[in-house]
C-alpha cells in the first residue's frame, strides 16, 4: 500500500497539552508521598494479616478497615496516574479509506464511539476564531447521529501550542476531502488545505496536496483564453468550480465539487471563434463520441469519465478524481526506482493498456506519460486522462497534442496506432528506471545510464522504443507476458 497518503495524523488539543505539562511538572512532588504511602500500605497489609489470622480481635477488624481504605486511596492515585498518562499519550488520529479513529481524549464528545465510518460524517467545516488569521480556525465535524466534534487549534496558539502542526493539518484536511465523500466539505476547508500546500512549495518541499493533485502540465498552443474563476457554477447549479489546477492555450483543468459533496476533475476545452465551421463541428462531434465511449469503460484502475457537456461554447469532460502522486512526481522526489518495483508497475500499466486495446473499437490512449499515471493510495498504478480532449484540440488547431519525448514517429504524422501506446510505454519505463526524460525520436537504452539493470529489461525498453512499429512488441498482452517472464526470472535468480 502506498505511504504517500498519511494513515496516521498527530493531534493534541491545547488544553490536554497544558494539563499534561502541569501533571508532568507536579509528578516529582507527588511521587515521594506515593512511595511513602506504598510502604505504609504494605506494612498495614502485613499487620492486618497478623491481627486477623494470628491474633484476631475487634481491634484487628478496625485496623483491617483502615488498611483497606488506605489501599483504596493508594490504588485510586495509581489508576489516576496511569489513566491520565494513557489519555495524554494518545495523540494519533488513525485514518483509512473507510473509517477514522479519534484519540481517547475525544471519546466523551463522540459518545465513547471513537471509531467512526466516513459515511457517518455529515459535514466538515471551519469555525473561524479570527477574521485575520485562518490558522486560528477550529475544525468542526458534524455526524449524522447528531454529535458535534470540535478539533481545537487556537486555544494557546500564542504559546506555540495547537492541535495540529501545518503538515499534520494538511494530511487531515486532505483525508476529509478524499474519504468523506458523503459529507458536506466546506470550500473554506479546501482553501485552507490548498494554502498549506502552497506553503510547502515556498520552503522547497513537495506538499501532500501537490503529490496527488497535479494532473496536467501546460501542453496547448498559446491563445486568448480566460479560465473560469473559483466559485463558477455550471450544469444548472450542480457543479461548482473550486479552483484551477492547470491551464494553457485552449484548455484548463479544475478541481470541482459535484452536487455540493463529491470532488471531481473538470477538463475544459475551448474552440477559437475564428475556426472554420466544418472543422469546429467535426471536433465537437469527435469529442462527444469518444467521451461517450470512454464513459462506458469499467476498469478499477482507469479513471472514470463521469459526464461530458457543452456550456457557453466551452466543452467539458467530468472525470473521477484519483488521489496519489503521479509517476513524474514520485520519481522527481525519490529518484530512479528499483528494477523490481518498475517491473511490477509496468505489468499493471500493460494490463490497463491491454484492456483499452481490446475494446470495440480499440482505444488508443495517445498520451501515456508519467504525468498521467498515478500511484494511488491503494498501492496500484491508475491511469488518468484520455486522448479525447487532446484529439479534439488537435483537430481544431491542426497540431499534434502531447509530450514530444513520448510520442511515436507515426503519431507525429497524425496516424496513431495501438503500437503508439507501446512506444509511449517504453519512454515511461525508461523514465522510471533512469529518472531522465527519453530523447524524442530515439531508441532508448536505459542500461547505458543505470548499468545494474538486467539485459532483459534493457532490451525490452529498446524494443518498445523502436522507430518502426513492426519492431515493437506485437500487442499489450504480449508486452505483459514479457514483463511477467522477466519478473519471474529475476525472482528465481
Amino acid at each position: 500500500m502506498s505511504d504517500q497518503l498519511a494513515r496516521v495524523v498527530k493531534f493534541k488539543p491545547a488544553a490536554l497539552k497544558m494539563s499534561f505539562m502541569v501533571w508532568t511538572a507536579t509528578m516529582p512532588v507527588l511521587i515521594t508521598p506515593l512511595i511513602f504511602g506504598s510502604v505504609l500500605v504494605v506494612l498495614a497489609a502485613l499487620y492486618v494479616v497478623y491481627i486477623t489470622f494470628l491474633n484476631p480481635s475487634i481491634v484487628g477488624l478496625e485496623y483491617l478497615g483502615y488498611g483497606a481504605l488506605l489501599l483504596l486511596v493508594f490504588s485510586f492515585f495509581i489508576g489516576l496516574i496511569l489513566a491520565t498518562t494513557a489519555v495524554a499519550a494518545d495523540e494519533q488520529i488513525h485514518i483509512s479509506k473507510d473509517s477514522i479513529i479519534f484519540p481517547l481524549c475525544l471519546s466523551p464528545f463522540l459518545k465513547f464511539r471513537r471509531k467512526r465510518l466516513w459515511s457517518e460524517v455529515a459535514k466538515v467545516a471551519l469555525l473561524k476564531n479570527s477574521s485575520i488569521d485562518i490558522y486560528r480556525s477550529d475544525i468542526v465535524m458534524i455526524f449524522k447521529s447528531g454529535e458535534l466534534l470540535k478539533l481545537e487549534m487556537s486555544g494557546f496558539v500564542d504559546f506555540g501550542i495547537d492541535g495540529f502542526d501545518n503538515s499534520e493539518l494538511e494530511k487531515f484536511l486532505l483525508a476529509c476531502e478524499v474519504f468523506a465523500t458523503d459529507a458536506d466539505v466546506g470550500t473554506d476547508v479546501v482553501e485552507l488545505r490548498d494554502s498549506l500546500g502552497n506553503e510547502s512549495k515556498d520552503i522547497g518541499k513537495i506538499s501532500y496536496t501537490e503529490i496527488w493533485e497535479q494532473e496536467l502540465s501546460n501542453r496547448f498552443h498559446a491563445t486568448v483564453f480566460v479560465p473560469l474563476e473559483p466559485g463558477t457554477i455550471l450544469r444548472s447549479g450542480t457543479l461548482k468550480v473550486i479552483r484551477q489546477l492547470a491551464f494553457g492555450g485552449l484548455a484548463a483543468v479544475y478541481l470541482a465539487q459535484k452536487d455540493g459533496r463529491e470532488l471531481v476533475i473538470l477538463k475544459e476545452a475551448v474552440i477559437p471563434a475564428d475556426q472554420d465551421a466544418k472543422l469546429k463541428a467535426k471536433a465537437i462531434e469527435m469529442f462527444s463520441r469518444e467521451a461517450k465511449f470512454l464513459a462506458l469503460l469499467d476498469h478499477p484502475r482507469v479513471a472514470k469519465v463521469l459526464d461530458h457537456f457543452l456550456e457557453q461554447n466551452r466543452n467539458y469532460l467530468l472525470m473521477e478524481r484519483i488521489t496519489g502522486p503521479t509517476i513524474r512526481q514520485l520519481v522527481d522526489q525519490k529518484g530512479p526506482q528499483p528494477e523490481r518495483i518498475v517491473l511490477q508497475w509496468c505489468k499493471e500499466i500493460a494490463e490497463i493498456l491491454n484492456y483499452l486495446h481490446q475494446q470495440n473499437p480499440p482505444i488508443i490512449h495517445r498520451d501515456l506519460t508519467p504525468e498521467n499515471l498515478i500511484l494511488s493510495d491503494d498501492g496500484y498504478i491508475h491511469l488518468i486522462d484520455f486522448g479525447a480532449a487532446n484529439e479534439f484540440l488537435g483537430t481544431v488547431t491542426g497540431t499534434v497534442v502531447g509530450k514530444q519525448a513520448f510520442i511515436a514517429p507515426e503519431q507525429f504524422r497524425g496516424k496513431a496506432t495501438l503500437s503508439s501506446d507501446l512506444y509511449a510505454f517504453g519512454g515511461t519505463m525508461y523514465f522510471m528506471l533512469t529518472g531522465k526524460n527519453p530523447l524524442a525520436m530515439s531508441v532508448l537504452k536505459p542500461k547505458a545510464i543505470v548499468d545494474t539493470l538486467s539485459d532483459e529489461v534493457d532490451q525490452l525498453v529498446t524494443s518498445c522504443s523502436c522507430q518502426d512499429a513492426t519492431g515493437r512488441p506485437e500487442s499489450a498482452s504480449i508486452l505483459f507476458e514479457k514483463l511477467d517472464r522477466i519478473g519471474k526470472t529475476a525472482t528465481v535468480s
